[in-house]
């Protein structure tokens, strides 16, 4: 089963990651829908099974945040976004989604081995309490 959550609009410009490299096995069921006239959906979800978190626009697979579980963290290994969706800060809505998901669903900690996961906590300091 998968956790997601989707979303219409626009977004936010962070940049997009690519390169970093780690195994999951949880379920967390949840699922919320928002659309609005005329604009792209977009989804985000959990897929424990193959140990990654994901972001959609309107069914296209646009940004991947791939992690391991290490006994009591969350290690998120490589974030990448499609060459095509670059620079339109999807990683780092997704990254967002990601660290939200797991404060609200667990007790795990984050390590950033990816450096744009590195650079997003650097960015946003308010969350470095969930870093191990």
């Amino acid at each position: 089963m998968s956790s997601s959550r989707t979303r219409s609009g626009p977004s936010a410009d962070h940049g997009a990651a690519s390169g970093c490299s780690a195994l999951l096995v949880w379920d967390i069921p949840s699922f919320s829908q928002r659309t609005y006239a005329g604009e792209m959906s977009t989804e985000f979800a959990h897929e424990p099974d193959a140990q990654r978190y994901t972001m959609r626009i309107d069914g296209t697979l646009v940004s991947v945040l791939d992690y391991r579980i290490n006994g009591d963290a969350i290690s998120f290994h490589h974030t990448f976004t499609t060459p095509p969706f670059r620079g339109h800060g999807y990683a780092g809505e997704l990254v967002t989604w990601a660290v939200d998901e797991v404060e609200r669903t667990t007790s795990l900690k984050v390590v950033p081995m990816c450096w744009y996961v590195g650079q997003w906590f650097d960015e946003h300091p308010e969350r470095a309490n969930l870093l191990k």
